[in-house]
């Protein structure tokens, strides 16, 4: 026999004492060194008996960080077997090599063992790097136009993985630099931006792209004033967790808020989920939902809202402030009236931290608070429409202090909050960097887009004010193209591409590079005859006061009239004749209530008024009297007198009550309201915001129960009790004239019946409350 057979059977004889246990000795070994295990999905080494870690990883708790392991590396040309176990044998110098067929070697009864020649070859025709920390596959792959697969097999890495800083590794050829020079505040400051759900740090320097997080869930970074730290918004470990196990997520998820210090390159959490954290599982939710956070002026604090689970209540949501110098969190404002949005859910406020104070918007209705960092109230307002964008802004001569709001007319305004006064913006806002020389404007809003200029040209960029930064010396500003093109750096006039920042179908999120201020242009306006801005208005048509106007009426186009009546923010009128251009301003003969004259429509480059087109409500309306109805899931409905916003209440409807119509629909300002019955209630409820149903069921006549009131067993005979609707499982049957507790419900099952949780005697279960012929269950009266 040749050696080579002699070793290959040695080698097989080997394989078969390991499959069948190798003895205590082998027992004893595997307990005092774990054999390492590459797994086949992930490519990460994981110790024999111990388990691997998820994707979707525990959220370290606050302060904690978290240190990866790298992947394994395959030598080049190596035989390995099926069992991942690869022959110890080196051929001598003066062997011949072995046969390039692959050997095999048959035992009985045993399985045969099949040897197979994987030779991986290194790309050495690539150019040869050397890993330097916060390199990773990703970003890799993605500086140099190849992927991540490609990088691995180059390299011979068994799989996906984190990489070491100062090892070897072979890449295609980088891009040139295509990134413009910038002053020398800007090397030290990387431009941060959200690229496929982490963050990524751009270097003006280098053009190098770094991937800083691996989560695939953060969301848009916040640079603190001081350029110290980025703090951000990161899913929870259960939201990934729900994710994995396929849940139908929508609408808010339970959320951490991170930090990243840029000196050290630390991450740390400094808002976890509490312990016991649960979401979409069997048991109640217990978690927390978080919103973006906002920085004080000083970078020392942070300011966030939280809504607290199980109870999806309006009243749970507060406002949370945490101190960096202390890692202390205090809750300033334990309740927040805020307007639900549509399907009932909450929508988190947008936050702004001023030395006056923390703006809190409610982004449904419009109404703004602006709070002391101790939760006492200074200044609300309610604005008439959503509004769009909201920061705090500096005057001309550099004064902090007004909070600008831009809603969806395109109109600004100032509040106030020391003067507690609210006035017109007549010009765009400005934003600008360290040299205060104004090279960021909004213009205006088109639909649903923003209108952006830099250096008073309109550029390729429509998104939100978090989607564009200015560089530190303020001479450069990055944004977010409306094309797929990435991210884009602007600096004198010249727009360069950062490359490998837009994959397809998902654009960059928000971006952090230095602390720009909002500043309030200067609206002195000489007299003059030429009108700036086109008109609005059109005779036989409408118009409506905007908001922080009162208009004085006159005689005529352009007449002063210190006794004239005023129409009010607000106000309706009709356009009768117009426009003429006197002194800069449009005017317009209007009437409104009794009442006439001529109004300017215009103040410099700030309209005063805009068409008015009275709200419709939706044809067909959603129910006829009679009908059954049903609230939604989320917060309580209110219950007026009257079909009014501003009528007094009668009570409130629970999400998921079920409900009788019994008159309607009356159109309110575009929305349809019901007077409805339930369970004792009577009044009416306003159609909007997808919080009323329909609600049928086939098999079933209308619903009467409901939830967390006791009903009673009118059927003449016991009635079915199931652990779950409508088969889960047969409990004992309940006997006519029994009483029990409704826990929820209903719900249409698959057979056309109404089903409702109830607890009877101590056990919960599910019951039919009516059938074809009638009910089975009412109320319990008195």
């Amino acid at each position: 026999m040749s050696k080579l057979r002699i070793v290959l059977v040695a080698v097989l004889m080997g394989v078969f004492l390991v499959a069948c246990g190798g003895g205590d000795d082998a027992d004893d070994s595997a307990e005092e060194s774990p054999t390492v295990i590459v797994s086949p999905t992930a490519g990460t080494p994981v110790a024999e008996g111990a388990v691997a870690e998820s994707p979707t990883a525990a959220t370290p708790a606050a302060g904690e960080a978290v240190t990866e392991t790298p992947p394994p590396v395959i030598p080049p040309d190596t035989i390995t077997t099926d069992d991942t176990r690869t022959p110890s044998h080196t051929p001598g110098p003066t062997e011949p090599p072995p046969p390039t067929h692959t050997p095999t070697a048959t035992f009985t009864p045993t399985q045969t063992p099949t040897f197979t020649a994987t030779p991986c070859a290194l790309r050495t025709d690539w150019t040869l790097y050397i890993v330097r920390d916060g390199d990773t596959l990703s970003n890799l792959a993605r500086r140099t136009n190849t992927t991540i697969d490609a990088l691995v097999g180059g390299n011979c890495l068994a799989g996906p993985g984190p990489l070491i800083p100062g090892q070897d590794f072979y890449v295609p050829e980088f891009p040139a630099s295509a990134g413009p020079v910038l002053d020398e505040a800007a090397l030290d400051t990387p431009l941060v931006m959200l690229l496929d759900g982490d963050l990524w740090a751009w270097s003006a320097n280098s053009a190098d792209l770094t991937q800083i997080t691996q989560s695939g869930y953060a969301s848009r970074p916040l640079l603190a004033p001081d350029g110290s730290h980025i703090a951000y918004r990161q899913w929870a470990s259960i939201t990934l967790d729900a994710i994995a196990s396929g849940q139908d997520l929508r609408g808010l998820y339970p959320s951490d808020i991170r930090l990243w210090a840029l000196d050290s390159g630390a991450i740390v959490t400094i808002a976890a989920q509490p312990d016991g954290a649960r979401f979409m599982s069997e048991d109640v939710d217990n978690a927390v939902i978080r919103s973006a956070p906002a920085w004080s002026p000083d970078g020392t604090q942070l300011v966030w809202a939280e809504l607290v689970l199980p109870a999806y209540n309006l009243h749970q949501v507060q406002l949370v402030v945490y101190d960096l110098d202390s890692e202390e969190t205090t809750v300033i404002m334990p309740q927040l009236d805020l307007t639900p949005s549509g399907f009932g859910q909450v929508a988190l406020p947008a936050l702004a931290w001023d030395t006056n104070g923390i703006a809190v918007l409610d982004t449904v209705d419009g109404t703004v608070w602006i709070f002391a960092s101790d939760g006492e109230r200074v200044f609300v307002h309610t604005h008439q429409g959503p509004v769009r964008v909201m920061v705090w802004a500096a005057d001309v001569a550099g004064a902090q202090g007004a909070l600008a709001l831009l809603d969806a007319t395109g109109t600004w305004t100032l509040l106030d909050p020391v003067a507690g006064t609210m006035l017109p913006v007549l010009e765009p806002l400005a934003l600008t960097g360290a040299e205060d020389a104004a090279v960021v404007r909004i213009e205006g809003v088109d639909g649903e887009r923003l209108v952006w200029s830099v250096a008073g040209e309109i550029v390729d960029f429509t998104g939100e004010p978090d989607a564009l930064a200015l560089e530190p010396g303020g001479e450069s500003i990055a944004w977010v193209t409306g094309s797929e093109d990435g991210v884009v750096v602007w600096q004198d006039g010249d727009q360069v591409i950062i490359p490998n920042t837009a994959a397809p179908g998902d654009q960059p999120g928000g971006l952090a590079w230095g602390a720009g201020t909002w500043r309030v242009p200067d609206t002195t306006a000489a007299p003059g005859d030429e009108c700036p801005l086109p008109p609005r208005l059109a005779v036989d048509a409408q118009g409506i006061v905007l908001p922080a106007f009162e208009l004085p009426l006159a005689e005529s186009a352009g007449a002063a009239d210190p006794d004239a009546e005023t129409l009010p923010p607000g106000q309706v009128f009709d356009v009768v004749d117009g426009p003429e251009c006197v002194d800069g301003a449009l005017w317009w003969e209007v009437s409104a209530d009794e009442t006439g004259g001529w109004l300017a429509a215009n103040q410099a480059r700030a309209y005063t008024v805009q068409p008015y087109a009275p709200a419709v409500c939706e044809e067909p309306p959603l129910f006829v009297v009679g009908q059954t109805g049903r609230a939604a899931i989320g917060p309580p409905l209110p219950l007026r007198i009257d079909p009014d916003p501003t009528s007094a209440l009668t009570g409130q409807l629970p999400g998921g009550t079920v409900f009788s119509v019994q008159d309607g629909p009356a159109c309110v300002d575009g929305v349809d309201w019901w007077q409805i019955t339930a369970g004792g209630q009577f009044g009416w409820v306003a159609e909007s915001g997808y919080r009323l149903q329909a609600f049928q069921c086939p098999a079933s006549l209308p619903p009467r129960l409901m939830p967390g009131a006791p009903a009673v067993v009118i059927a003449e005979e016991e009635i079915a009790f199931f652990l779950g609707r409508p088969n889960g499982g047969d409990l004992p049957a309940i006997p006519p004239g029994s009483l029990v507790s409704v826990l929820s419900g209903p719900q249409c099952g698959s057979d056309g019946y109404l089903w409702w949780e109830v607890q009877y005697d101590d056990l919960p279960g599910w019951v039919i409350e009516s059938t074809e012929d009638g009910y089975l269950l009412e109320l319990l009266q008195g």
